[in-house]
């Protein structure tokens, strides 16, 4: 059963499209394999935007907010997504791929000794695992990719899904706890 955790992306008190794209592919793979979805979003003053995500079908939004995480530090993000994962027990998270997720992601990931797969395509059941197609050298070249390992971290190519529509469900909003004294100092 999976446990998807879904990294929103934001800049401006906005929140990015490419964020819904990964919500529906993540919404997707959890109804085909079994499971659920959450949400996580991480920065200063968020709430306003936390709130929009209660909408699409996540069985929760999970917000980490802190005056630590006002700019999109990649160190004390990737601590923060590490934290939530473990105590959310995530075994797959993804994001839209962009700068800020292909930064971010791949330093949670090597926290935590996962595998990670960028610019992902599809994802699918097959066997007892999950298998994975992404892009690569610009498109000429699709692969077929399965991560071993229990934790999977992935960017998935925005393009690839359509956002995803709302639901007529709320989502809850739970806090996740940040120790500020715990996150990295220096950069």
């Amino acid at each position: 059963m999976a446990r998807i955790l879904v990294l929103a992306e934001h800049e401006a008190g906005q929140l990015k499209l490419a964020t819904l794209s990964a919500v529906a592919f993540s919404a997707k793979l959890a109804a085909e394999v079994g499971g659920s979805f959450e949400i996580l979003i991480i920065g200063n003053d968020v709430g306003a935007i936390a709130e929009p995500l209660r909408s699409y079908g996540a069985s929760t939004v999970i917000v980490a907010d802190d005056e630590q995480l006002k700019h999109p530090v990649s160190d004390k993000y990737a601590q923060v997504i590490v934290d939530v994962v473990r105590r959310q027990s995530a075994t797959i998270v993804v994001a839209a791929a962009s700068t800020f997720s292909k930064d971010i992601l791949p330093r949670a990931a090597a926290l935590l000794d996962a595998g990670m797969l960028s610019d992902v395509i599809e994802g699918r059941p097959e066997g007892d695992g999950l298998v994975f197609r992404r892009v690569m050298f610009a498109g000429n070249v699709i692969a077929t990719v399965k991560l071993d390992g229990a934790l999977k971290f992935l960017t998935i190519r925005p393009a690839a899904f359509a956002p995803a529509q709302k639901v007529s469900e709320m989502s809850p909003i739970n806090n996740a706890s940040i120790d500020a004294s715990k996150l990295p100092a220096l950069i």
